[in-house]
């Protein structure tokens, strides 16, 4: 149990410095935007990190927005 909660708290602590580096470095709005793509992306090809964060149906909904206004954009 104790191993799982620091494998999360660590995923918890890569995601916040990943959206800390690109709030940082002020990007524009459409390079954010593709590395948001990209973080959601690899996340897919993980299947493991999804289920251990139990936010799979999330991840769906945010894909799905995003690739929306991409679309719309």
């Amino acid at each position: 149990m104790e191993r799982k909660i620091k494998r999360l708290l660590w995923m918890v602590i890569l995601v916040v410095l990943w959206f800390g580096i690109l709030v940082w470095t002020s990007r524009s709005i459409t390079e954010w935007i593709l590395e948001i793509y990209f973080l959601l992306f690899s996340l897919l090809f993980s299947p493991r990190i999804v289920m251990e964060l139990k936010i799979k149906w999330l991840l769906w909904m945010v894909i799905f927005v995003l690739l929306w206004f991409g679309i719309l954009d």
